[in-house]
């Protein structure tokens, strides 16, 4: 089989996964459920091995350059780990460095003579939503003890419920993840509008207008009754609108601020259709102050990592690498008993617990410098029809490289790195493009050219005088 086939399959066997990992969890029996938590990690792997025969193209050798930088300077964390626990080690190298061969493997998998697969992966992403708005629909008129509105082994979700009311996770095991989903379908939706439908693509989906998309995927926000589904999707979306400005490109921007309208309409009209949907984010904000509890938490993502956690001091190389993610207790005893007396809440915060001062500096500023490769790459398009889906991706991406939880949360990681290979896919198109406008000019009879340059069409004929 073509290894570029085999690539693409497995980055959209890797975004179903990461859809419907909570209700293949929940169906299958316990030990099949753990494998099946590991399987986003076993389709890395094999991504990794694929690019030994197809290796990435264009801007994607600079995405591996970056990512073999950071696997250098990471090994001194890794090795001081290795000696305090060999599968922690393992473990935690896995949270840190598997997942940016997500990104790679994109610009392998789509050159610009695979626009169609590209059309095709997007476009299963993006209209997933009407699937897991349907579920979350679904959960909202079960009761609480039925199996859907449970967690993985049966666990008991009503912790979770906000005045009585279920938060519900559609097909994701927890809510946090649902709206990592949500957040990242501001890019999968965009790319969808940039380069359109495939060819070959179900004519029932064909059919559902944009605004439908866009009504389910908005009152799923609201049904999670998270503020990292509402607000954090509203701030990306104003750096999304933002980039747009700076790209010039009225056109594109007044197609976004269209499509905005839009979806604040269709918002308005689903609270009087649905309005249980939209219960438990109204219940969450009436007992707190949004806008100071939003500063608040971002304000000590920023700089809560400074003073360390409880009992366990900023140093230059931390306590071990993988300690803060989930699942490390289970196969580290060390890691178990510091997961016992400690728990960081933000990604700073655990990293520097992790990997001390080298970490904090070489991890953020691995993200800090692909953050700042994906902005410039989406102004270099500007002139494209690529650029609506640029934009979107950095949105995206500078909200989750600055607050997202990249080192303990796998699906996040990997939505994070799809998004940057898509960016580095996007810039390959382009200049794809322009080779095969100049390639075209280049072959022109000179009569077309003298036509060209006087302004005329190129097929109009030359009037006799």
């Amino acid at each position: 089989m073509n290894p570029v086939r085999i690539q693409q399959t497995l980055l959209l066997g890797l975004v179903f996964l990461l859809i419907f990992e909570g209700i293949f969890r929940k169906l299958a029996p316990g030990p099949i459920s753990t494998l099946l938590l590991f399987a986003k990690d076993g389709i890395c792997i094999v991504l990794v091995l694929t690019l030994a025969t197809s290796p990435p193209r264009g801007q994607g050798r600079k995405l591996f350059g970056y990512w073999f930088a950071f696997m250098a300077v990471f090994s001194i964390p890794f090795m001081k780990t290795l000696f305090i626990s060999p599968p922690l080690a393992i473990f935690g190298a896995k949270q840190y460095i598997l997942f940016p061969v997500v990104a790679i493997a994109m610009t392998a998998a789509f050159p610009p003579s695979q626009i169609e697969a590209l059309k095709r992966h997007f476009a299963w992403f993006a209209y997933s939503v009407i699937i897991t708005f349907a579920v979350s629909m679904l959960q909202l008129a079960l009761p609480d003890s039925h199996w859907l509105n449970r967690g993985i082994g049966g666990m008991d979700l009503r912790a979770f419920a906000a005045g009585g009311v279920l938060r519900v996770s559609s097909t994701f095991p927890f809510v946090a993840q649902y709206s990592m989903y949500l957040n990242a379908l501001i890019f999968g939706i965009g790319l969808m509008l940039a380069i359109g439908l495939p060819k070959r693509f179900p004519k029932l989906l064909k059919k559902i207008p944009i605004w439908a998309v866009l009504l389910c995927y908005g009152i799923s926000l609201f049904a999670t009754g998270s503020r990292q589904s509402v607000i954090g999707t509203a701030i990306m979306f104003s750096i999304s609108l933002f980039v747009l400005l700076l790209g010039n490109r009225t056109k594109v921007f007044t197609l976004a601020i269209r499509l905005l309208v839009v979806m604040a309409v269709v918002i308005g009209a689903a609270q009087f259709i649905l309005p249980k949907a939209f219960v438990v984010y109204e219940l969450r904000s009436e007992y707190s102050d949004n806008q100071s509890e939003l500063a608040s938490r971002l304000s000590y993502s920023l700089f809560g990592w400074v003073d360390g956690l409880p009992g366990a001091p900023p140093n230059f190389l931390g306590y071990g690498i993988g300690v803060m993610s989930n699942g490390s207790e289970k196969i580290s005893g060390y890691a178990a008993e510091w997961r016992d007396r400690i728990w960081g809440e933000t990604e700073s915060s655990n990293v520097m617990f992790e990997g001390g001062w080298w970490l904090m500096a070489t991890f953020f500023g691995f993200r800090l410098a692909v953050t700042i490769w994906v902005v410039s790459l989406a102004l270099k398009i500007r002139s494209s029809p690529y650029f609506l889906g640029a934009a979107s991706i950095t949105g995206f991406v500078i909200f989750v490289a600055l607050f997202g939880q990249l080192s303990i949360q796998p699906p996040l990681s990997c939505w994070f790195w799809m998004a940057v290979g898509t960016a580095a896919v996007l810039a390959n198109l382009h200049r794809a493009d322009l080779i095969a406008a100049n390639v075209e000019k280049d072959t022109e009879s000179p009569s077309k050219r003298s036509r060209r340059r006087r302004g005329r069409p190129i097929n109009q004929p030359e009037q006799s005088t």
